[in-house]
């Protein structure tokens, strides 16, 4: 008797230094509150697809509080060897494929709205993991998520009003991308005004905000300290959006 072997799925998120992340908002927000912003939402990706329990899960680059964030969550943490973002995706899912993956996703670390059931559709969707699958920002025309299968010579081109330009590297290759209407994945930070729908939409949002500044206070001076509680459901997150 013989066991079939399950599709494997690496997920890739690229993260860069505390002090390199969110540049347009540091120019608005005070740095620390920056900073304790993206550990917020890191953990809040990572989370999920542990959660889920159907795939692997990547964070590569960043500094030593990223790596915490991400170890600690449940993720592999590794560095980063390239020198912009859409190397290190390639690079990263090219070791996934080497490593035997039969698909590798691509998520982006300020998706804080991310729940289990997101990922476990995308590659439900992808049939397999043998399809690709999608899933546009919900401004400015960028990347979500991005699930490529192992063999399909498709090229990353994240960046502004790259999903179309993933769209169109998809059909050189051959096939289509299944484009997935998720509003938790498609709802990222990049500006101002993502901030401020974030803090109006998320449920304790303030007090989870300061709970991680005051983590990375710590953690940067003195023993590392246990990471904040999450402090909502889900269901709240897919509430939230829906209020907007």
């Amino acid at each position: 008797m013989t066991t079939e072997k399950l599709p494997q799925c690496r997920v890739v998120i690229p993260m860069k230094d505390l002090m390199d992340s969110k540049t347009r908002l540091q120019m608005l927000l005070p740095d620390v509150l920056c900073s304790g912003l993206v550990l917020m939402m890191l953990e809040r990706v990572v989370s999920a697809v542990v959660r889920a329990d159907v795939c692997q899960c990547l964070v590569v680059g960043g500094d030593s509080a990223v790596r915490r964030i991400a170890t600690s969550a449940g993720a592999e943490w590794t560095h980063d060897p390239a020198e912009n973002l859409n190397d290190t995706v390639r690079l990263a899912m090219k070791d996934a494929y080497d490593d035997g993956m039969d698909a590798a996703l691509y998520l982006p670390g300020d998706i804080p709205l991310l729940t289990p059931d997101d990922v476990i559709e995308i590659l439900f969707v992808g049939r397999a993991l043998t399809r690709p699958v999608g899933v546009p920002a919900a401004t400015g025309g960028g990347t979500n998520a991005l699930l490529i299968p192992a063999g399909l010579e498709m090229d990353i081109e994240l960046g502004p009003r790259s999903y179309a330009r993933h769209r169109a590297a998809a059909k050189r290759a051959g096939t289509t991308i299944r484009t997935l209407n998720l509003p938790t994945v498609a709802t990222d930070v990049d500006e101002y005004t993502h901030y401020q729908r974030l803090k109006w939409g998320l449920p304790n949002f303030a007090p989870l905000l300061l709970d991680w500044m005051e983590w990375l206070h710590y953690f940067r001076r003195f023993a590392p300290p246990p990471l904040p509680a999450r402090g909502e459901t889900d269901d709240s997150q897919s509430d939230a959006v829906e209020r907007r």
